[in-house]
């Protein structure tokens, strides 16, 4: 639960904890139902905690990096990493609060991922029928006749492929990134609004991808994309066929692959983006600007790519935005 700084010190579980619950059981009725061998299958895979904590790491470093930059501009130390620098590490980030922020919100974000590539997974055995020809229609609706994938393609295609290749794969480091920038927060208000409304979002996003199951463009009309040189997305779309057909060929001899799953609709890839301009707008307006543009970027991306139908972005910053301001009352923040 969630209370002032001036009613207890530590600060040991949130409404986090509270919502996580909650969508774990809810995941553990459906694929335990549909196809319990996952349960069996699932696996620690180290290659990605290796990654998140090196991204855990070298924010920290930016972050000593910036406050030992205030400091020596502000005239406050005569040198970088001097005497302030450290009083202000010592009282506001290396604290056992801290510490705790870190290890707490990385296991409930770590559980939120795997559970929610065990629905992703569990949606052809759990919905059979598919929404694309339904989703692409409401695109060409919507653009007035046009289809947004094929004027990606023929707008961007010959000269931003590797850019746009390349940007829609930084998404990753960005969500570890805005993590940290999270939990380094002084208003505590503001960081567990910004995470209870990241880990809500993937969970809605979870359930509504049950509920609208589709592919995606580039796995339904692939001939549009042909003609891309996108390695990156290649590969990666490539892998998750491969596993998507394990899962239909045959459920009982599918092992569950951590992180994965295909469902175009919503796209969270546009929507987290989305949601971390929301918050950085209460905290920086340079920085809410530049992730704007970021996430202008990947749903350019998430269409040129194939990976989801337009609507699929309009429909996770809706959803971003409706959850970022729901939540606001709960944790008593205001503009």
């Amino acid at each position: 639960m969630t209370v002032t700084p001036k009613d207890r010190y530590f600060y040991l579980w949130s409404w986090s904890d509270l919502l996580l619950g909650i969508y774990c059981l809810m995941a553990y009725l459906l694929v335990d139902s549909f196809a319990s061998n996952f349960w069996m299958s699932l696996s620690a895979n180290y290659v990605q905690d290796i990654f998140c904590l090196g991204i855990i790491f070298f924010s920290l470093t930016i972050v000593n990096i910036w406050v030992a930059w205030s400091a020596w501009r502000a005239g406050d130390d005569d040198r970088l990493f001097g005497g302030t620098w450290l009083a202000v590490m010592r009282s506001e980030y290396l604290t056992r609060q801290r510490f705790w922020d870190i290890i707490h919100y990385y296991l409930l974000f770590k559980v939120v991922l795997i559970v929610y590539g065990l629905i992703k997974q569990s949606i052809p055995l759990i919905h059979g029928q598919l929404f694309d020809d339904i989703l692409l229609k409401q695109d060409i609706f919507f653009h007035l006749g046009r289809n947004p994938m094929l004027d990606m393609v023929h707008i961007f295609s010959g000269w931003a492929d590797g850019y746009i290749d390349l940007a829609y794969v930084g998404w990753y480091p960005v969500l570890g990134s805005m993590m940290i920038v999270l939990l380094m927060q002084r208003d505590r208000r503001v960081m567990e609004w910004g995470i209870f409304s990241l880990l809500f979002l993937w969970m809605a996003g979870g359930l509504l991808a049950l509920a609208v199951p589709s592919l995606g463009p580039v796995y339904v009309r692939s001939e549009w994309f042909a003609g891309l040189s996108v390695p990156h997305a290649r590969m990666i779309q490539a892998q998750l066929w491969q596993h998507y057909q394990e899962i239909i060929a045959g459920a009982e001899a599918t092992k569950f692959h951590n992180y994965e799953g295909i469902a175009a609709f919503p796209s969270l890839h546009v929507a987290i983006v989305a949601l971390y301009s929301f918050v950085l707008w209460r905290i920086n307006r340079i920085s809410a600007w530049l992730m704007i543009a970021y996430t202008v970027v990947v749903q350019i991306g998430s269409v040129f790519l194939g990976w989801h139908y337009a609507i699929d972005g309009y429909i996770g910053i809706a959803l971003a935005f409706v959850i970022a301001k729901t939540s606001e009352r709960l944790f008593g923040v205001r503009q």
